[in-house]
């Protein structure tokens, strides 16, 4: 058995992540198949939030990051 033909098994039976899971690892993989293989697009800002939709190479799923403003500093 491969590797890919492993970890595709092993995706399909975990649930997604949860958004406490997801942002513990600090959104440094795909929630759905927690690969690594995944490519962001730009960041969008409004109304004190950002977005930033955000999509795995692996598994084909898409979804959108959502920042807060907690802050500044001066530069």
């Amino acid at each position: 058995m491969n590797l890919e033909n492993n970890m595709a098994t092993t995706t399909q039976d975990q649930p997604p992540m949860t958004e406490a899971e997801y942002s513990g690892v600090g959104g440094n993989c795909c929630p759905f198949c927690r690969s690594e293989n995944i490519t962001g697009g730009s960041v969008e800002i409004n109304n004190g939030g950002a977005y930033q939709t955000v999509g795995c190479d692996d598994c084909d799923k898409e979804w959108t990051d959502t920042y807060a403003l907690t802050g500044y500093e001066e530069t």
